[in-house]
């Protein structure tokens, strides 16, 4: 279990954080942590907001006192999809939601991640391995 200290109170990640290539680590956003945040499934990418709802900054700022955090999502559907993602560094959101067709891509490569063996920033981290985020704790 990690803690994380927010305006005065602990908030609790009983999820784990699963270790990626090139020294990246991954939080997944499963049903239980979504349900126990009160966080919206893919609320920039389905629900078309274009902020960030209150619940998931809640939950990355105090993240981010440790180190670089990206909120990423994805959807598609029939093999046209759309991202999004922003990001959170020292206690504070550094960067404005960036919605497009590459935007994961487009934040990792920003961030130092390196393409490996001709596969795209997203497939050198590994995260192709599920497709479903609750897959990722099974």
């Amino acid at each position: 279990m990690n803690n994380f200290v927010n305006s005065g109170k602990t908030v609790i990640v009983h999820n784990e954080f699963i270790l990626l290539a090139q020294e990246m680590c991954l939080l997944p956003l499963t049903s239980e942590l979504r349900k126990k945040f009160n966080i919206l499934f893919l609320p920039l990418t389905d629900e078309g907001l274009e902020e960030l709802p209150i619940e998931i900054t809640s939950l990355c700022v105090p993240l981010s006192g440790r180190g670089t955090v990206i909120y990423v999502e994805a959807e598609f559907f029939g093999g046209v999809g759309t991202q999004a993602n922003t990001i959170f560094k020292e206690g504070y959101q550094i960067r404005k939601v960036l919605i497009s067709k590459h935007a994961i891509n487009e934040t990792l490569r920003s961030l130092g991640v390196k393409q490996e063996n001709g596969s795209e920033e997203f497939s050198a981290l590994g995260l192709e391995k599920h497709r479903d985020t609750d897959q990722w704790l099974a």
